[in-house]
């Protein structure tokens, strides 16, 4: 399954949990425009990820920390390409 329609169907999910709890109105903006499509080849991909969303997110973009952090994706881990043939 492509990660883009796992990530639609947790936001439509969360998305009505947050309005059935009233912690939203029907009318406000949950969530912001576009999302994440980095493909997570590696373990230590995901922990970069998990790490960045837990501690970072609002602070500098993920590539700057990743880079800061000493994280690197290596040769044939592009994180913005699509699954592998």
């Amino acid at each position: 399954m492509r990660p883009e329609r796992i990530a639609d169907a947790m936001k439509a999910r969360a998305t009505k949990e947050l309005r059935e709890k009233d912690l939203f109105s029907r009318d406000e903006k949950i969530w912001s425009r576009n999302r994440s499509r980095r493909w997570l080849w590696k373990p230590r991909h995901v922990e970069a990820v998990i790490r960045y969303v837990l501690y970072c997110q609002d602070a500098e973009s993920f590539n700057a920390w990743m880079l800061r952090n000493g994280y690197s994706w290596g040769p044939g881990d592009d994180p913005d390409a699509g699954p592998r043939r």
